[in-house]
């Protein structure tokens, strides 16, 4: 997924929680009386772009209608970096980013997040990795400070990589029972043979069980760089506050090179 088109998918997900995300859908999808002219064409202006000195591009939108702000930060590395018979290393890392930071335990980081009514979650995918929340307005510098906090500095605690670990497996077995997901795995095997997007994101029972702490941080390390992520805000925020703060929050991601 390219930078331009996660700022399109943050734009498109902008719509009033309380009111419900589908009336968005719905308008796009041309739901209106048979007599009425067809709907204009959904259009994003391009975004506004500043790359920080350590390497971090900023992408912005501006959209003033509805008082939020999503941040969404891409990392250009997911499960194909992930090492030979260790497959899952990418989606267990984006898993135990959520599990706390180095002066936040798991339940104090989600604490804060819930006491302004933010969201933060993320995962990953066979190029990329995710981590992305959602702030009301008035609170887009806290969601700023905690999104910085939790990618910058991750604790990687062994109880809590332990716990993530027993997840991930349990995770695996219950796609078991699952045929949709055992069709979709079966496939990406059958067509990719031979390439990384023929292993499955989340790994297997196997590769999951040789995964160790040492590997997650290890690819922390290599991977996990501004100059290899792309971070995109979009709602209720001016293109210059929005650089400002990513400019302030993740000044300390220190520029390395990745393989």
């Amino acid at each position: 997924m390219s930078a331009s088109q996660i700022v399109r998918a943050c734009a498109r997900a902008l719509v009033p929680v309380a009111t419900g995300a589908l009336l968005l859908g719905a308008a796009l999808a041309g739901a209106a009386p048979a007599s009425a002219p067809p709907p204009a064409g959904f259009h994003v202006p391009a975004p506004a772009r500043t790359v920080l000195k350590n390497g971090l591009t900023v992408l912005v939108q501006e959209n003033h209608g509805i008082p939020l702000v999503q941040l969404r930060l891409m990392i250009k590395t997911g499960s194909t970096a992930d090492p030979a018979g260790k497959e899952g290393t990418a989606a267990l890392l984006a898993r135990l980013l959520k599990r706390g930071t180095k002066s936040r335990s798991a339940s104090q980081f989600f604490e804060e997040v819930e006491f302004v009514g933010g969201t933060i979650d993320t995962n990953a995918g066979p190029d990329a990795s995710f981590v992305w929340g959602e702030f009301a307005a008035r609170d887009a510098e806290v969601g700023f400070n905690l999104l910085a906090d939790l990618v910058l500095n991750p604790a990687f605690r062994a109880e809590e990589f332990d716990k993530e670990k027993r997840l991930a497996l349990a995770d695996i077995v219950e796609t078991l029972d699952d045929p949709e997901r055992l069709a979709q795995t079966s496939f990406a095997s059958w067509l990719y043979a031979g390439h990384p997007y023929g292993r499955p994101v989340d790994g297997t029972e196997r590769s999951v069980k040789a995964i160790t702490r040492d590997d997650v941080t290890a690819l922390y390390e290599a991977r996990y760089a501004p100059g290899n992520a792309v971070l995109a805000v979009v709602g209720d925020v001016s293109a210059a506050q929005a650089a400002q703060r990513a400019d302030h929050y993740f000044a300390g991601w220190r520029r390395r090179a990745v393989p």
